[in-house]
């Protein structure tokens, strides 16, 4: 009773533009038919688009289903952000041709053949969905540092030089095209500010739900027809054993995005090492010294944080830290040093409905560096 009123629960009108994913901004359809996924193994949820980081690490390694030879990547870290970084290395390192484009040097960058520097949000113009609120507004270029190009120019002038239809002459007709069913141009939003959201109320009591019976549904009748659990299921975490007695899982920092902002003087200052919490009998069990380097070691690698303890951790438990590396070193050096994934798994098993590696509740060991 609290959905789509005033004070409760509500829901939002869906932006008046092309989003992501419509058929007018993608092209599977010229795809040849007998293309097969890289997920060929796994039976994820049909609506998941995105082949999975352990299928492409192995298509880069072992040519199954297909052989992957070169990569364009975009805005992301795979070194330091896929499971297993190891093994990620190493299949970026097989490839015969890898392009990156970013900001910075990242570890992944340093591998790469070709980095292209990118240009940073406020030096870009582009069309902007609020996550939690979705108005709709316009980032508008305000300088140009060097050679940085947007992704939208870069992947334009690719597209021309190959000879594909990228569609558009300018970047400002692809946003005019993003905008074109709010019946506004680019320029014309960049007069008026926004889009506001626009609040549902109570729009369900006359349509329903996006789901098949039009109820909210807390089992599921889709994932039964995919042949998945319709209900909300508890799988047991892995085993600890004797070599291995306690739980790993992580969390974020507050200065940084994921791998992001470790080159950001102001804020290394707030956080200039990754920190790793026990609790203060478990410190005392392994001599863990708060404020001392300690290792974390699974099956798969082994890394060092800053021992620091609380109370509000369980005795079983080892919390520590995503996204590490240390770019006043250089971009590969100690690149491994504190990088959670180097602890983290690519094997089976994953979720079976989106196809996750184990991230967390990994069993652990720790130690004092010294040891």
């Amino acid at each position: 009773g609290n959905l789509g009123i005033h004070g409760g629960d509500i829901f939002w009108a869906r932006p008046p533009l092309r989003h992501n994913g419509d058929p007018d901004l993608v092209a599977h359809d010229e795809l040849p038919g007998d293309v097969m996924s890289v997920n060929y193994r796994e039976s994820i949820i049909p609506l998941m688009p995105f082949a999975l980081h352990q299928n492409l690490t192995t298509a880069m390694l072992e040519g199954a289903p297909y052989s992957i030879r070169g990569a364009y990547v975009m805005g992301s870290d795979p070194l330091l952000t896929w499971p297993e970084s190891e093994k990620v290395k190493e299949a970026f390192s097989s490839l015969d041709f890898l392009v990156v484009a970013d900001l910075h040097m990242t570890p992944t960058a340093a591998l790469a053949d070709v980095v292209l520097p990118v240009a940073s949000y406020l030096e870009i113009n582009s069309v902007h969905v609020g996550e939690f609120v979705p108005e709709v507004r316009a980032t508008q270029a305000i300088t140009n540092v060097g050679e940085a190009r947007s992704d939208y120019s870069i992947l334009a002038d690719l597209a021309d030089r190959m000879g594909l239809n990228w569609g558009w002459d300018t970047v400002f007709d692809a946003l005019d095209f993003i905008l074109e069913p709010s019946g506004m141009t680019y320029d014309e939003l960049c007069e008026r500010g926004m889009i506001p959201a626009q609040k549902l109320y109570g729009d369900h009591e006359a349509q329903g739900f996006h789901t098949d019976s039009g109820k909210i549904e807390l089992y599921s009748s889709q994932l039964e027809e995919w042949g998945f659990d319709p209900l909300p299921t508890f799988r047991p975490l892995l085993r600890t054993d004797e070599a291995y007695p306690l739980l790993l899982t992580t969390w974020k920092m507050g200065p940084f995005v994921h791998s992001g902002n470790r080159e950001v003087g102001s804020l290394r200052k707030l956080h200039p090492f990754p920190v790793a919490l026990v609790h203060p009998t478990t410190a005392e069990r392994y001599d863990i010294q708060p404020g001392k380097q300690m290792t974390i070691e699974t099956e798969k690698g082994r890394i060092v944080h800053i021992a620091r303890t609380s109370k509000h951790v369980a005795p079983t438990t080892v919390i520590a830290e995503h996204g590490w590396w240390f770019p006043e070193r250089g971009p590969l050096d100690g690149w491994d040093e504190s990088n959670i994934n180097v602890l983290t798994s690519s094997d089976r098993p994953f979720a079976p409905e989106m196809g996750s590696a184990q991230l967390r509740g990994l069993p652990c060991r720790i130690a004092p560096v010294d040891r």
